[in-house]
């Protein structure tokens, strides 16, 4: 290793030839040393034995320039043919990157998963993966025409097949599609239908031929239904109403104290009826429903009255009813409750029939 400030100083003949095979020595080896150099000049060649790597100081002479490092082939620059990039490469400018273009017949002896290229034969591009080449973006082939069918009533889309390799498309007369109202139809249809499961009588529209319907499972009439009946006689004022008996149903309502959960949401009809009898006034009887959307605070959203003018003694009988529909938009947070109130009438109770009662109906989906 050796430095020189290359400036020959005066001196006896030994010593200025010593100065100038130190000169030599320095050039020789590219002025290496560990570190840098004590003098520098623009553009000198100094190799930093500290880490390896071939260096030139700058035009500015304030600063070297790594070029790579000694001990690898190129100084680990890129050759022109036959480079391998281990790392990330970014192509920063704005115009275009030449690839590969050759004809099918050019294409990789033994192609590998990821390969490029432009096949000039196809006039396309194509990359390979899975066992074969595939065309990557547009496809400028001459074999179809586009044409604009944008108000087209009838227009046959176009398959290709599983295969590989250059295909060509496929149609038929059987499906069809509507560009102008955005309709698939199919105008044949052969099979069997054993999958066809869970489907919603909203779905099912037009003429049906007739079928054989004894193994059709699974198909939705869109009706749900629940009916509830007060198990316990109770009087007077109650907020909620408890004591109920789930009866015929085809869903599941849960309740809870009086409260009331919705097996889904959709638009529910929600009926009540109490029958009642008391042996005196009782003036203004109120009956209400009552709903909540937070799960929380509830909010009367019908109400109905009745009264007892008893002249002759004895017990009177009557029956108040009311009605909602309740759009549950949250199974979490929509629910319903029932309250009487101002009222000492006795209410009727019998869990095995229709004497103080509600009826939930899903009408339709929200």
């Amino acid at each position: 290793m050796a430095e020189h400030d290359f400036i020959i100083d005066n001196g006896t003949g030994s010593a200025v030839r010593t100065d100038l095979n130190n000169v030599l020595q320095a050039i020789a080896s590219n002025n290496s040393k560990s570190g840098a150099l004590t003098t520098n000049y623009a553009y000198q060649w100094h190799v930093d034995t500290s880490d390896g790597n071939l260096k030139i100081r700058n035009a500015a002479n304030n600063g070297y320039v790594t070029v790579g490092p000694v001990a690898t082939t190129n100084f680990g620059l890129a050759p022109l043919a036959g480079a391998t990039f281990t790392g990330k490469v970014t192509h920063n400018y704005t115009s275009s990157l030449n690839i590969p273009s050759g004809t099918t017949a050019q294409r990789d002896g033994s192609p590998a998963v990821g390969m490029l290229r432009h096949n000039s034969t196809l006039n396309q591009f194509e990359g390979y993966n899975n066992g074969a080449w595939d065309v990557i973006g547009g496809d400028n082939s001459t074999t179809s025409t586009i044409a604009d069918e944008s108000s087209d009533t009838t227009c046959f889309p176009l398959f290709a097949t599983a295969a590989t390799g250059d295909l060509g498309l496929k149609s038929g007369s059987n499906l069809t599609f509507n560009s102008s109202n955005g309709t698939l139809a199919a105008t044949t249809f052969s099979g069997s239908g054993a999958s066809l499961t869970n489907l919603p009588s909203s779905a099912l529209t037009g003429a049906l031929p007739a079928i054989d319907g004894s193994a059709l499972t699974g198909i939705s009439s869109g009706l749900s239904f629940a009916q509830w009946r007060i198990s316990t006689l109770f009087s007077g004022a109650a907020d909620p109403i408890t004591n109920w008996t789930e009866t015929d149903k085809n869903v599941t309502f849960t309740e809870s104290s009086g409260i009331f959960t919705f097996p889904d949401t959709g638009y529910w009809e929600i009926f009540i009826q109490l029958y009642g009898y008391y042996n005196g006034d009782s003036d203004n009887a109120e009956l209400h429903i009552m709903t909540t959307t937070n799960n929380s605070s509830y909010t009367t959203r019908s109400q109905s009255y009745t009264s007892l003018n008893n002249d002759d003694g004895g017990n009177l009988y009557t029956s108040v009813a009311a009605t909602l529909v309740f759009d549950v938009t949250s199974t979490t947070n929509c629910k319903v409750k029932f309250k009487t109130a101002n009222t000492s009438i006795n209410w009727a109770a019998d869990s095995g029939r229709n004497d103080s009662y509600a009826i939930f109906k899903k009408l339709g989906d929200t």
